[in-house]
C-alpha cells in the first residue's frame, strides 16, 4: 500500500503540490492524469524518491519511505518512463539484468527469470537477447524498459508516460499488454498519462489533477458516470463514457417502474391493463417483488379460457438481465434471440426494472442526439 499523507512540494517559490492525500492499495493500477504542469510526474517521482516532498510523508507498507535506504527503495521499485530509459551501450540481456546482478543474485536464476521476461513480453530471446537498444523499434525498447522494471520482482512499478511517444496501433497494443501482465503480477503500478483514453482502458482507478491538487479520485467507471465538477466533465469530455460501453451497466438504462401484475389476475385483466398502459409484456411479481414471468401475446393467444390465471400464461423461461451486467451484454442477448422487453432482476429474484426497445433506442441515440443539439447551438 502506497500512502500519500498532507504532501506538499514548493520549488523555489512555486508551489506544485497542495497538501495532496491519497492511497493506492496492494496490486491496484492506478492512473495520474492532468494537464502538463499539474503536478502528476512530481507526485509519481516522489514514490522514489527522486524529488523529496516539502511537507507530509509518503509510506509505502506503513513505513516512511524517508526510513529506506534510497539506494535500496530505488532497487525495490521499477521504473519505466517515456525515453525507455535503457542504456545504450548495453545489449537487451544487460539492460534486463543489471539490477539483479547489481544485487548479486544466482547467474542460473538470472538467466531463468531474463527468459521468463523476454516470453512474457512476447520477444524471442535467441533473437534479441544480444542486440542493442538501437537495433529495436519503440515498441520492443519499451517492452524491454518494462521487463527491465519487472526483473527483480518489484512491489510497485512507476511508469510516466511510458506509450506516450510510440504510434497508436503499437501504443494500443502495448496498453493491451499492460493491462493483461497486471492481471498475471501481484504488482502495484502507478501509471502517469495525459490521455483520458489511456487511463480508462488500463486503470482500476484514477487520480484527476488539476494546478497541484487531487480534484477526482476514483474508479473509471464512477468518474464517467458522476464527474465530480465542471472541470472533470470537460477534461473528461462529453458522452466519454460512449467510448468505454462496457461501464455502461443495465440498471443506468432500465426502466425503474415497470408495468407488473400480481400471479392471480386473470386473462381478461391482464388483457384490460395491458391495452390501458398501451404495452404488449406484463411482468408476474408475487407479492414481494419477486420475479416469476413474463406474459406476452404469445402467452394470452394460447390460452382459451379467460379465466386463466396469469401464473398458468407466463413464459418462465423469459431471458432476464442482471442490474450489473454491461450493455454490450445486454446488446449481445438482444442479437441473439430477437427479444423486445427484458426484465431486470437481482440475484436474489427481485424485479429490479424492464430493458425495452424503445427505451434501449432512446439511450443509443443520446450521444447523436447530444451532438445535433450542439452543433444547432454553433450554428445559431
Amino acid at each position: 500500500m502506497i500512502e500519500f499523507v498532507n504532501v506538499s512540494k514548493e520549488f523555489k517559490d512555486k508551489k506544485v503540490l497542495h497538501d495532496i492525500s491519497f492511497t493506492i492499495n496492494d496490486n491496484e493500477l492506478v492512473a495520474i492524469i492532468g494537464a502538463s504542469g499539474c503536478g502528476k510526474t512530481t507526485t509519481l517521482k516522489m514514490i522514489n524518491r527522486l524529488i523529496v516532498p516539502t511537507k507530509g510523508k509518503i509510506l509505502i507498507d506503513g513505513k516512511n519511505i524517508e526510513e529506506i535506504d534510497k539506494t535500496e527503495l530505488r532497487r525495490s521499485i521499477g521504473y519505466v518512463i517515456q525515453q525507455m530509459g535503457l542504456f545504450p551501450h548495453m545489449t537487451v540481456k544487460e539492460n534486463i539484468e543489471l539490477i539483479q546482478k547489481l544485487e548479486k543474485k544466482d547467474p542460473k536464476e538470472i538467466e531463468e527469470n531474463t527468459n521468463r521476461l523476454m516470453e512474457i513480453m512476447d520477444l524471442d530471446g535467441d533473437l534479441y537477447l544480444n542486440k542493442y537498444p538501437s537495433d529495436l523499434s519503440g515498441g520492443q525498447q519499451q517492452r524491454v524498459g518494462v521487463a527491465r522494471a519487472l526483473a527483480n520482482n518489484p512491489k510497485v512499478i512507476l511508469m510516466d508516460e511510458p506509450f506516450s511517444a510510440l504510434d497508436p496501433i503499437t501504443r494500443s497494443n502495448l496498453q493491451d499488454e499492460l493491462v493483461e501482465l497486471h492481471k498475471k503480477m501481484n504488482t502495484t503500478i502507478v501509471f502517469v498519462t495525459h490521455d483520458m483514453d489511456e487511463a480508462i482502458k488500463i486503470a482500476d482507478r484514477i487520480i484527476i489533477m488539476k494546478d497541484g491538487d487531487i480534484v477526482q479520485y476514483d474508479t473509471p467507471e464512477e468518474i464517467l458516470k458522476h464527474p465530480k465538477n465542471e472541470f472533470v466533465q470537460e477534461f473528461i469530455g462529453k458522452n466519454k463514457i460512449w467510448d468505454a460501453p462496457e461501464y455502461i451497466k443495465v440498471e443506468d438504462i432500465m426502466i425503474t417502474t415497470p408495468i407488473v401484475c400480481s400471479p392471480d389476475l386473470t386473462k381478461n385483466e391482464c388483457v384490460k391493463k395491458m391495452v390501458q398502459h398501451h404495452i404488449d409484456t406484463l411482468i408476474v411479481v408475487d407479492e414481494d417483488g419477486r420475479y416469476i414471468g413474463i406474459v406476452n401475446r404469445k402467452g394470452l393467444y394460447s390460452t382459451v379460457l379467460p379465466w386463466t390465471n396469469a401464473k398458468d400464461m407466463v413464459n418462465e423461461n423469459a431471458i432476464t438481465a442482471s442490474p450489473d451486467e454491461s450493455i454490450l451484454e445486454l446488446l449481445q442477448y438482444i442479437e441473439e434471440t430477437d427479444v423486445t422487453n427484458i426484465p431486470v432482476v437481482d440475484n436474489n429474484g427481485y424485479l429490479k426494472g424492464l430493458i425495452t426497445s424503445s427505451s434501449l433506442i432512446s439511450v443509443l441515440s443520446s450521444p447523436y442526439l447530444d451532438e445535433y443539439e450542439s452543433g444547432k447551438e454553433d450554428e445559431a
